[in-house]
C-alpha cells in the first residue's frame, strides 16, 4: 500500500513537470516562429496590426490546452491499474523520463554543437548544418526517447534558425532555407517516435525478461535447457537442489556426470524421442539420486533457432516422488479395505444430509446385486430393492437416526434381479458437527444371506433328526462315565426284544446282554478308546435276545464330554441291528469266492488254494501240477443247442471230474469253458495217470433231456517247483501248454516246455522292434504295376509295403507281416498303408499318370471296428480322386470268421465305390464259399501256380480253371508271377490278359515307378515283337 501510495506520488509530480516544460517549450516556439510565418505570406506592418490578435489565440488555445492537461493529471489517493507487468513497465518508463540529467545533458550537447556550428563558414551553414544538428537529436532520442528527442529537434531548430546569415532582420526572412528547417523537425519528431518506440519495447522486453528471471529462479521446479549434444546451456536453482550440485558443476555438462547409468539411460532415451518427435511430452522419470529413488513429472519441449531448425531441448521437472508414495500407500489401503470388504461381504457407505449425496462403497454395489458406478442410486431406486416391509422398517429406523442420531441395527430382505431372496445386515449411526448438529449419516450393509439359509438348514436338520431318531432302526445310548448310569433308546430295547423300559442296563449288568465270547472284544475296544484316545469305538459283536437267540449287533460310540484334564464324562452311540446284514455277507462271500453255476472254486478263491498248496509242497518236497483244461467244441453245442445245455452240461462236467480228483485237490472254473485243476503229487509219472483220468472223465456220454452229448478236452499243464514260484506265471504258462495241445488235435494234454516260452519272448521283442520301426518312420511303400498284355495299358500298380532297416537294408513283407498279426500294430500298419497308397494315388494323378491302385487289407483289419468308417474320412481328404479306381486286396488264404460282418463291411465299402479282389486265389479256406458270398469284382492267380504253369501239367490246369471259374461267376482275373514272356504268352491264349509280376517289373519304389511308366510303351512294344516271333516259330 505504502509502495502504490509513493509510486502514485512520482508519477503525478512526473506528468506534472512534463506538461509544463512541453508548455515552455510550445510558448518559446510560438514566440519565435509565429511572425516569420506570417511574414511568409504578408507584409511587415500586417504582421504588426495582426499581433493582438495572434496573442489573444496563443492565450485562449494554451488555456483550452492547460484544461485538457490538468483534467489528466493523476489523482494523488488513486492506485495504479493493470497488471504487474503494465505496473511495472509504467513505472520503469515514468522514471526513466524525469531524469533531470537527461535534460541538462540534451541541453548541454546542443549547445556544444551551437558552438561547433557557429565557428564554421557561410558556406560550410549551408551544406553541413543539418547533419550538424542530427546528431545532438539522434542522441538525445536514443539515450532518452520521445520526449528528449522532441526537446533536442525544437532546440536545434531554433539554433538553426538564428545561425543563418540574414535570420537577424525580417526584411530577409524570406531568404531563410525553410526547406531545411522543415526538413530537420521533420527527421527529428520521426527519430524520436521510433527512438522512444523502440526504447519502449526494450525497457518492456527488459522487464518481461526480469520477471521470467524472478519465475526461474524462484520456482522449486527444476528447469533447465540442453544443446543437442546433452550438455546444459541453463539451469535454474531448483534443478541443481534436486541433484544435489551447484548450477556451476551442472552447466557444460551433460547426463552422465551428474546421474548413474541407468538414469542416464532414461533420461537420453526420452531426450531423443522429443527431439525426434519434436513435440513436447510430459511423463514420469524413475531415476536414482544420491543413491535414493526419485520420480519426476518432467514436461520436456524442443527449441528452435531462428531458422526453425531444433537447436535443443528445454525441460521442466517437478518431483513427485512423495505424491507417488502416497497415492501407493492410498492405493494400498484402498485396495485392502475392499478386499477385506469383499471377504467380509460388508459394504459401508456415507449420507450427506447437507449436500443430500450418498457414497457407496463398490461392495455395496454388489451386495445388492448391481453393476458399479460412481454415484449411488437414488432413493427411489434403492426402495424397489426390498421387500415393502423390509423398506417400511428400515426407513423408519434411517430418519429415526437423521432426527435422534440413535444408532440403528436392522435385517432386511431383499430381491435382487432374479427375483430371489436375499437378506441383509443393514447398520448406521450418526455424525454432529462441533455445534451438535446432525449433518451425515455413515454405515455398513453385510450379506448375511448365507447366515440365514444356514440358520434355515440348522433348524430344518434339527426337526429332520428328530424324525429320524423317531423313526430310525438305531438304538441309541449315553454312559455317564462319573456316575455309571446308562440311557437307552426305546429301539435299543426293541432290538433285543424288550419292550420300551423293561431293560435296566447298568455299567455292571450289561454283560448279560452280550454273547460270553464278545465280551472280552467290547471291553479291549472301550479301554482302546478310554486310554489311548482311539478315533472312536466300532464293533460287531452278538448280543443275546430277550428269546435266547443271538443277533448280530453294530455298535458304535465315542467320548463325548471330557472334564479339563480330558477324563470322559460321556460316552454316547449308537446300537444297530446287523443280523441280515450278516447272512448276505456270508451269502456273498460265497458269490465272492464260488462259481455260481457250478459250484465250483472261482479264480478268487483258487488263488487262495494255490497259496496254500505251495506253501504245503515247499514243506514236504512234493511237485505241485497246474492244470488249465478248455472243452473241445463246447462253442458249437453251445450255439446249436442254447445257453440252457450249455450250462447243464458245464454243471455235468464238472461233477464228473470232481469224482476222479482227491478231496484235498482243487477244481476250480475261470472262464466260460476253461477249468484250472490244482493237485499234489510225487512223480511225473503219477501226474501223467491224473491228468488220462481227468480227460476220460471229459469224454463220458452226457444226457440232457432227449440230447446225448460227448465232449473232449484238451490240458496245459505247467510244474512247480520245476517252472516258477508265481502263481499268474504259472498259469499263463499252463495256458501256453493247453493251446500247444489244442493245435495237436484233441481230447489230449501238454506238459509247458520253457522252450516254447522263450519262442514267445523272442516274438515279443521282434515284435517291439517293428513298433519302434513303425514310430521311426523305417516303413515304406513300393509300387507293382499291372499291364493289360493286349492293349499294353497299365491298369494300376500294387501298393506293397517293405522294411527299410538301417544295417538290413530293405526287408520284404514275409519276414515282419506274420509277426504282427494279432496284435495293435497291425491295424496301425494297415491305416499307414492306405493312407500313405491314397496319398501317392493323388500325386499320380496331379502329375498326369492316371494310375489305379490296389491295397492289401487282412482279414482283421477288414473285420475291425469302424474299418468302412475310416475308409469313407481317408477318401474325403481326397476329392479329386475316384473311388472306383481303389481296389481292396483281401487274403483268400486268410481265415474269415465272421463272414456276416465281412459282406456287410464290404458292402459298405462298395457303395463308397471302391472294389474288391481276392488275393492268391486258390491257396486258402473256402475259395468256392467267398467266391459266393463275398461282393468282389475281380480274383487274382496265386503266382505259385503260374509260375509252375509251364513246366506243371497240374498249376496249369489250375490256372485255367481259376480262369474259367472266373468267366463263370463273371469276374474280372489277373495272374500273379508273370515272369517270362512265355508266361504272358500262354496266360493270354487261355484268356487272361491281366497280369502282374517280374517279367513286366519289380516292386519299385515311387521314384523308380515313375521313370518304369514313362518307359513302358517302348518295353511293350518289345513284348508284342516277342509274342509275334512266338508265334511265328509255332506255327
Amino acid at each position: 500500500m505504502v509502495d502504490n501510495t509513493v509510486h502514485n506520488h512520482k508519477s503525478r509530480t512526473q506528468y506534472i513537470i512534463l506538461a509544463v516544460a512541453i508548455y515552455a517549450l510550445a510558448a518559446l516556439g510560438w514566440i519565435f516562429l509565429s511572425d516569420q510565418l506570417l511574414l511568409v505570406f504578408t507584409d511587415t506592418e500586417t504582421v504588426f496590426r495582426l499581433s493582438l490578435a495572434k496573442g489573444f489565440f496563443f492565450v485562449f488555445t494554451s488555456a483550452f490546452i492547460l484544461l485538457f492537461v490538468l483534467n489528466a493529471v493523476p489523482d494523488r489517493h488513486n492506485a495504479p491499474s493493470g497488471n504487474l507487468l503494465e505496473i511495472t513497465f509504467a513505472r520503469s518508463v515514468a522514471i526513466s523520463n524525469i531524469s533531470w540529467l537527461k535534460y541538462i545533458a540534451i541541453l548541454s550537447f546542443t549547445l556544444i554543437t551551437l558552438w561547433f556550428a557557429n565557428s564554421l563558414s557561410a558556406e560550410q551553414h549551408q551544406r553541413l548544418l543539418l547533419l550538424i544538428f542530427m546528431l545532438p537529436i539522434s542522441l538525445s532520442a536514443i539515450a532518452g526517447g520521445f520526449a528528449p528527442g522532441l526537446v533536442a529537434t525544437c532546440l536545434s531548430v531554433l539554433c538553426v534558425y538564428y545561425l543563418h546569415p540574414t535570420a537577424n532582420s525580417l526584411d530577409n526572412i524570406h531568404s531563410v532555407d525553410w526547406l531545411q528547417l522543415i526538413s530537420l523537425s521533420v527527421y527529428g519528431i520521426v527519430i524520436s517516435a521510433l527512438s522512444g518506440y523502440l526504447r519502449a519495447s526494450l525497457q518492456k522486453l527488459d522487464v518481461n525478461h526480469q520477471l521470467l528471471d524472478s519465475v526461474v529462479s524462484q520456482t522449486t521446479d527444476g528447469i533447465f535447457v540442453k544443446d543437442l549434444a546433452g550438455r546444459y546451456i541453463l539451469v535454474n536453482q531448483g534443478a541443481a537442489t534436486f541433484v544435489g550440485k551447484s548450477m556451476s558443476d551442472i552447466l557444460g555438462k551433460d547426463d552422465t556426470d551428474i546421474f548413474d547409468a541407468d538414469s542416464t539411460h532414461i533420461i537420453q532415451e526420452k531426450d531423443r524421442t522429443v527431439l525426434v518427435s519434436a513435440m513436447v511430452t510430459t511423463h514420469k522419470e524413475y531415476l536414482h539420486i544420491q543413491g535414493e529413488a526419485a520420480i519426476f513429472q518432467v514436461t520436456k519441449g524442443p527449441v528452435f533457432d531462428a531458422q526453425g531448425a531444433i537447436c535443443g531441448l528445454f525441460g521442466i521437472a517437478r518431483d513427485v516422488t512423495t505424491q507417488e508414495k502416497n497415492a501407493e500407500h492410498l492405493l494400498i489401503s484402498e485396495l485392502g479395505l475392499k478386499q477385506a470388504q469383499q471377504l467380509s461381504g460388508i459394504g459401508s457407505w456415507e449420507w450427506d444430509l447437507v449436500t443430500d449425496s450418498h457414497t457407496w462403497s463398490e461392495q455395496v454395489f454388489v451386495i445388492y446385486g448391481l453393476p458399479y458406478k460412481e454415484a449411488a442410486p437414488s432413493i427411489e431406486q434403492v426402495q424397489k430393492l426390498f421387500t415393502p416391509e423390509s423398506w417400511q422398517a428400515l426407513s423408519t429406523l434411517v430418519m429415526r437416526c437423521v432426527h435422534t442420531g440413535e444408532e440403528y441395527e436392522c435385517e432386511a430382505e431383499l430381491l435382487d434381479p432374479n427375483r430371489a431372496h436375499r437378506w441383509i445386515m443393514a447398520r448406521g449411526q450418526a455424525q454432529r458437527d462441533p455445534h451438535g448438529k446432525i449433518f451425515k449419516l455413515h454405515g455398513t450393509v453385510q450379506d448375511i444371506t448365507q447366515a440365514r439359509q444356514l440358520q434355515q438348514q440348522l433348524a430344518a436338520q434339527t426337526a429332520q433328526l428328530q424324525r429320524v431318531i423317531q423313526g430310525s432302526e438305531q438304538g441309541f445310548w449315553d454312559w455317564n462315565a462319573v456316575t455309571g448310569e446308562v440311557q437307552i433308546s426305546p429301539r435299543f430295547e426293541a432290538i433285543l426284544g424288550y419292550q420300551a423300559g423293561e431293560m435296566k442296563l447298568t455299567v455292571n449288568n450289561w454283560r448279560q446282554y452280550v454273547y460270553v465270547e464278545d465280551v472280552q472284544n467290547i471291553e479291549q475296544q472301550v479301554l482302546q478308546h478310554l486310554i489311548h484316545k482311539t478315533s472312536s469305538i466300532e464293533l460287531e459283536v452278538r448280543c443275546i435276545k430277550k428269546t435266547g437267540e443271538l443277533c448280530w449287533i453294530l455298535c458304535k460310540g465315542r467320548v463325548v464330554e471330557e472334564d479339563s484334564q480330558g477324563r470322559a464324562l460321556m460316552i454316547s452311540g449308537t446300537q444297530a441291528d446287523i443280523t441280515l446284514l450278516k447272512t448276505h455277507e456270508t451269502e456273498l462271500d460265497r458269490v465272492a469266492n464260488y462259481d455260481a453255476l457250478t459250484g465250483l472254486p472261482n479264480r478268487r478263491l483258487l488263488l487262495d488254494r494255490f497259496q496254500q498248496m505251495i506253501a504245503h509242497v515247499q514243506r514236504n518236497g512234493s511237485i505241485c501240477a497246474v492244470c488249465f483244461m478248455d472243452l473241445d467244441g463246447f462253442k458249437v453245442v453251445n450255439d446249436r443247442y442254447g445257453h440252457e445245455v450249455g450250462d447243464q452240461l458245464l454243471i455235468a462236467i464238472a461233477n464228473n471230474v470232481s469224482v476222479v480228483i482227491r478231496q484235498q485237490d482243487t477244481l476250480a472254473r475261470v472262464g466260460g469253458d476253461e477249468f484250472v485243476i490244482l493237485f499234489e503229487m510225487m512223480s511225473e509219472e503219477e501226474c501223467t495217470q491224473v491228468l488220462l483220468r481227468i480227460l476220460a472223465a471229459v469224454d463220458q456220454p452226457i444226457s440232457i433231456g432227449d440230447i446225448n452229448l460227448c465232449l473232449t478236452a484238451c490240458i496245459g499243464v505247467s510244474l512247480y517247483p520245476e517252472d516258477n514260484v508265481d502263481p499268474d506265471i504259472l498259469l499263463r504258462h499252463a495256458d501256453q501248454a493247453m493251446y500247444m495241445a489244442k493245435s495237436a488235435g484233441k481230447n489230449r494234454f501238454q506238459m509247458f516246455d520253457p522252450d516254447i516260452d522263450r519262442n514267445i519272448i523272442a516274438r515279443r521283442t521282434w515284435l517291439e522292434e517293428l513298433k519302434s520301426a513303425f514310430e521311426r518312420h523305417e516303413f515304406v511303400m513300393f509300387y507293382q504295376p499291372k499291364v493289360n498284355l493286349a492293349t499294353g495299358k497299365i491298369i494300376g500298380a500294387e501298393a506293397l509295403i517293405r522294411w527299410r532297416h538301417p544295417l538290413r537294408g530293405i526287408v520284404g513283407p514275409s519276414e515282419f507281416l506274420p509277426d504282427i498279426a494279432g496284435s495293435d500294430l497291425e491295424i496301425a500298419l494297415g491305416e499307414w498303408v492306405i493312407n500313405t497308397a491314397v496319398a501317392q494315388w493323388q500325386n499320380w494323378q496331379q502329375s498326369g499318370r492316371p494310375i489305379a491302385v490296389s491295397i492289401n487289407v487282412s482279414a482283421r483289419q477288414l473285420l475291425a471296428e469302424h474299418f468302412s468308417a475310416f475308409l469313407k474320412s481317408t477318401l474325403m481328404q481326397y476329392p479329386d480322386l475316384t473311388a472306383s479306381d481303389l481296389e481292396l486286396e483281401i487274403l483268400e488264404s486268410a481265415a474269415i470268421e465272421d463272414m456276416t460282418l465281412a459282406i456287410d463291411i464290404l458292402q459298405e465299402c462298395k457303395r463308397l465305390g471302391v472294389h474288391f479282389s481276392l488275393d492268391d486265389f486258390g491257396t486258402g479256406y473256402s475259395s468256392l464259399t467267398y467266391l459266393r458270398q463275398l461282393p468282389i469284382s475281380t480274383i487274382k492267380i496265386d503266382q505259385s501256380f503260374v509260375r509252375g504253369m509251364l513246366d506243371s501239367e497240374d498249376d496249369w490246369r489250375i490256372v485255367e480253371g481259376v480262369i474259367r471259374l472266373a468267366s463263370v461267376f463273371n469276374l474280372n482275373v489277373i495272374a500273379e508271377g508273370v515272369e517270362t514272356i512265355a508266361h504272358g504268352k500262354s496266360l493270354a491264349e487261355l484268356g487272361c490278359q491281366l497280369c502282374q509280376g517280374y517279367g513286366i517289373a519289380r516292386p519299385m519304389p515311387v521314384e523308380e515307378f515313375a521313370l518304369w511308366y514313362d518307359e513302358w510303351p517302348l518295353q511293350y512294344q518289345q513284348i508284342k515283337h516277342e509274342f509275334k516271333q512266338m508265334d511265328e516259330l509255332h506255327l
